[in-house]
């Protein structure tokens, strides 16, 4: 019945509402500059790792 007086559309945004938001989300500029500091010290990580490598690369070719 639900579907025949929607005209037959199936778009499940007419059948099913929205997730309620959590209540202790943080704001937008906070979760933000949460991310932004994750994300620096994610690269640092990756910029140690890579000189690592490049320095197993060296000792495994002999160029120590």
């Amino acid at each position: 019945a639900d579907i025949e007086q929607q005209g037959f559309v199936l778009t499940p945004g007419r059948y099913v509402g929205t997730p309620e938001a959590d209540e202790d989300e943080l704001p937008a500029a906070e979760r933000l500059e949460l991310i932004r500091k994750r994300l620096v010290e994610e690269l640092d990580e990756s910029a140690a790792i890579e000189m690592r490598l490049r320095d197993l690369l060296k000792q495994v070719k002999g160029d120590e």
